[in-house]
């Protein structure tokens, strides 16, 4: 009787430690093997590590360089559609270009200074 409740009780804790949260991380309700990757949200991939913990690294986006930047769904870091591009009133003006606009010439900011502190077009 006793050598079948040891044996019993080896095969329980075999199978507890198998499929249970003892051998996971467990982020909220959820829990990931050892090694498995999650995103906690857009901008932070997690993964579980050895010693059963939960390690993320937060992404960090670089500041758009154009003033039609959107994040695509699911997405971390905002992308620019159509290029880098900067803005004098409602017209867009891509970077690395001149345009006439009100009888002045209008030009980004320099493209090696990208992102620029300002989106603003330089008119002269």
């Amino acid at each position: 009787m006793w050598l079948g409740a040891v044996l019993f009780g080896l095969l329980l804790n075999v199978f507890r430690t198998e499929g249970s949260p003892v051998q996971s991380c467990q982020y909220g309700i959820q829990f990931f093997h050892v090694g498995q990757h999650f995103m906690k949200n857009e901008c932070e991939p997690c993964v579980c590590d050895v010693n059963l913990g939960i390690s993320c690294v937060a992404i960090m986006c670089q500041n758009s360089a154009c003033v039609d930047a959107f994040r695509e769904s699911g997405e971390c870091c905002t992308v620019c559609p159509n290029g880098p591009n900067c803005r004098h009133g409602n017209q867009v003006i891509p970077a690395g270009k001149e345009t006439v606009i009100g009888g002045q010439t209008c030009k980004c900011p320099d493209v090696k200074t990208y992102p620029p502190t300002s989106l603003d077009a330089i008119c002269v």
